[in-house]
């Protein structure tokens, strides 16, 4: 799934067939599954205790929104 992830992002989103804005938001958001996955496995947060996890969670909706906040206002 990582694979095809960075495949979508390389060849199809930074491509100019779509708009800059739609481009960056799809590679944020798939930044941000991207993290979300390898924390989750790599990291074993999958089974980390519930306000950990909680907080992880959060966290990886959180940042990428913000940022993508942050370019779409700027």
């Amino acid at each position: 799934m990582l694979m095809l992830a960075t495949v979508t992002t390389t060849w199809f989103l930074s491509k100019s067939a779509l708009a800059a804005t739609v481009g960056t938001a799809g590679t944020l958001s798939l930044a941000g599954w991207k993290v979300r996955l390898v924390l989750l496995d790599f990291v074993e947060l999958r089974h980390a205790p519930w306000p950990l996890r909680i907080a992880f969670e959060l966290w990886s909706v959180g940042v990428p929104a913000m940022i993508l906040a942050f370019y779409l206002t700027s």
